[in-house]
């Protein structure tokens, strides 16, 4: 797992570092705990697959305890940065808490329920004090600034706000002034490149917000940059659309697929 650089080669188009391993395992990102409880959201709710049930939930719930504990701590946020409280991470949490709260109720674990959803309400009710810039009519990415990243994006398909909220619309007009490069969504505003599950989290907050046109128009204008295996790598160049980083990346084959079943015709229109 210690990261460490090739120097004998020159990397692609001769700008290296290459390097082998990672030293993700030095950061601390607190987001992943929503993620893990998130993703098994559907065993408890979706009939097409198998049920989840009350031994599952209780191991569960030991992760839901460490997003309890760690929603407003500092840690290096989603793309593994430099310390801070970051709102994304935060919000997770609040993920962790919330779908436990769904799932406690569903099992009619009334005492469970009553105990996540008080802990998703304190964790919300932290976050929007301490993320929201008035200033800048917009959440922030890390308490206290007045930076934003594209993980904002995501708020709205997350249900910590509805797509509507003015505090979203203000967040999506923000980001749409500070990251997007060439119609691609940077992470940050210093980044040279574009993140190209950004850009797919971009389009379908256009279609939440009712931007239906410009959705479907920017998913028509990124698809034009997948290469002749139907692949994306982990970001792109806005001006050369050259692909950079990780390749194959998961999370933008994913973002893509999610765009075109959100974009799609429904069945009644489709004939």
């Amino acid at each position: 797992m210690h990261e460490r650089e090739m120097h004998r080669l020159p990397g692609f188009r001769g700008i290296g570092p290459v390097k082998l391993g990672s030293n993700d395992p030095e950061y601390t990102q607190n987001d992943v705990y929503g993620c893990i409880i998130d993703s098994l959201l559907p065993l408890f709710f979706d009939q097409r697959l198998k049920r989840g049930d009350s031994i599952m939930f209780k191991q569960m719930e030991v992760v839901g305890e460490m997003a309890k504990k760690s929603y407003n701590q500092e840690d290096n946020g989603p793309r593994g940065s430099k310390v801070g409280n970051y709102t994304f991470s935060a919000v997770m949490c609040w993920v962790a808490c919330d779908r436990l709260a769904k799932i406690s109720q569903q099992l009619e674990k009334n005492d469970r329920f009553e105990y996540w959803a008080s802990a998703a309400k304190e964790i919300k009710a932290e976050i929007l004090a301490k993320a929201w810039n008035s200033e800048i009519n917009s959440f922030v990415s890390v308490w206290g600034t007045q930076s934003v990243d594209s993980y904002l994006l995501l708020l709205s398909e997350l249900k910590f706000v509805d797509a509507n909220d003015k505090q979203f619309l203000g967040t999506l007009a923000r980001i749409e002034k500070t990251l997007i490069k060439n119609r691609l969504v940077c992470v940050n505003p210093e980044d040279t490149v574009s993140l190209n599950s950004a850009t797919f989290d971009y389009i379908r907050a256009l279609d939440s917000v009712g931007r239906k046109d410009e959705a479907r128009d920017l998913f028509n204008y990124i698809i034009k940059n997948i290469n002749s295996n139907g692949m994306f790598s982990e970001t792109i160049d806005p001006e050369t659309k050259i692909h950079w980083g990780n390749f194959p990346q998961s999370s933008a084959s994913v973002g893509l697929i999610a765009c075109a079943i959100r974009l799609s015709k429904t069945w009644d229109n489709a004939f």
